[in-house]
C-alpha cells in the first residue's frame, strides 16, 4: 500500500469514529478525545493534498497541526513521517518517529521508517559508526517481526558486513533462509555471505542442499533454474570442482532428470581427471 493510500485509509477510519452531528462534541456526549482524532487526521489528510502540489511549508503546517491535536497516536506519527521523508524533511520525519518509538518501542511502521532514514544516511556517507550499530540494531528487531520484509535481512546482511561483522552477516542470512524456506533468493545472500568470508564449502553445501531438500520445487520452476544457476557459477568461480564431484551424486539421486545439474557434474568429472565417467554423464545429461 502507498503512503497516500495508507493515510486516506487511516483518515477514513478516524473519521468514521467521529459520528455527524449537527452539535458540537459536548452536546451530543461524544467524547472529545475521539474528535481531536478525526480532526487530526483530516489535518493529516490536507498534507498529503497540499504536498502534492508541491506545498511542503504548507504540508508541514498541516502535519504539525495534526500531531497537535493528537499526540499520542503513534500509528499518526508514523505516517506523518512517512509523508515528511517523501517531501525530503528528513530530520522532521525522523523527530516524530522517535517520538513514537519512545510511546511504542515495537511499532513496526515507526521502526521501517527509522531504518530508511538511517540506512539512507549509510550509503550517503553520512553516517557515524554509532548511526550504522544503530541501524543494524534496528534491522535486527525488524527480522525477528512476524510479518517481516524479505529486504531486511539483506539489509542487515549488508550492514553487517560493512560493520565488518562477517559471522553477524551470516547469521542474519541463516535466519532469512530459515523465514522463507524455498525461496532461491535467501540462500542466493547466504551463499554469496559465506563466500565472502571464504567459506567456500558451506556455500556449495546450503546451494545443494536446497536443491535435494525443498519440498515441492520443481525442476522446472524459476527457483530450481535460478539455484542451479547458482551453483554452476559458485563451481565456476570459486575452482571447486573437486568439491562439487562429491556432493554431486547424492545431488543427482535426488534430482535424476536434472540436466544442467548432470551436465555440471559431467564438466567436474573432466576436470578432475575422470573423462571416461564425464562422458556417461554428458551423455545422460543431452539424452
Amino acid at each position: 500500500m502507498t503512503t497516500g493510500a495508507r493515510i486516506a485509509a487511516a483518515v477514513l477510519a478516524g473519521l468514521l469514529l467521529v459520528p455527524a452531528s449537527a452539535g458540537s462534541a459536548e452536546d451530543e456526549g461524544i467524547d472529545p478525545a475521539v474528535t481531536r482524532r478525526g480532526d487530526a487526521y483530516f489535518h493529516l489528510m490536507k498534507a498529503m493534498f497540499v504536498a502534492r502540489k508541491g506545498q511542503v511549508g504548507q504540508a508541514v503546517r498541516e502535519i504539525n497541526e495534526a500531531v497537535s491535536l493528537a499526540p499520542g497516536s503513534v500509528d499518526l506519527k508514523a505516517e506523518a513521517g512517512s509523508l515528511l521523508m517523501l517531501m525530503g524533511q528528513q530530520q522532521q520525519a525522523e523527530r516524530l518517529v522517535r517520538q513514537a518509538l519512545k510511546d511504542d518501542p515495537d511499532h513496526h511502521r515507526s521502526l521501517t521508517i527509522l531504518a530508511d532514514i538511517l540506512t539512507g544516511r549509510i550509503l550517503g556517507g553520512r553516517s557515524s559508526a554509532e548511526g550504522l550499530s544503530e541501524a543494524i540494531e534496528v534491522y535486527d528487531r525488524l527480522t525477528l517481526m512476524p510479518d517481516v520484509d524479505p529486504e531486511h535481512f539483506r539489509l542487515l546482511t549488508t550492514l553487517r558486513l560493512r560493520a565488518g561483522d562477517a559471522e553477524g552477516a551470516i547469521q542474519a542470512a541463516r535466519r532469512y533462509v530459515n523465514r522463507h524456506e524455498g525461496d532461491a533468493q535467501a540462500v542466493r545472500l547466504l551463499a554469496n555471505v559465506l563466500m565472502h568470508a571464504d567459506r567456500d564449502e558451506e556455500a556449495v553445501d546450503e546451494v545443494v542442499r536446497f536443491l535435494r531438500e525443498t519440498a515441492g520445487l520443481d525442476s522446472a520452476s524459476d527457483g530450481f533454474q535460478d539455484a542451479v544457476a547458482m551453483l554452476d557459477n559458485l563451481v565456476r568461480s570459486r575452482n571447486v570442482w573437486q568439491l562439487f564431484v562429491h556432493r554431486a551424486v547424492p545431488l543427482l539421486e535426488a534430482r535424476p532428470q536434472a540436466a544442467g545439474l548432470r551436465a555440471l557434474y559431467g564438466e567436474a568429472l573432466l576436470r578432475v581427471g575422470r573423462p571416461a565417467e564425464a562422458g556417461e554423464q554428458m551423455e545422460q545429461a543431452i539424452a
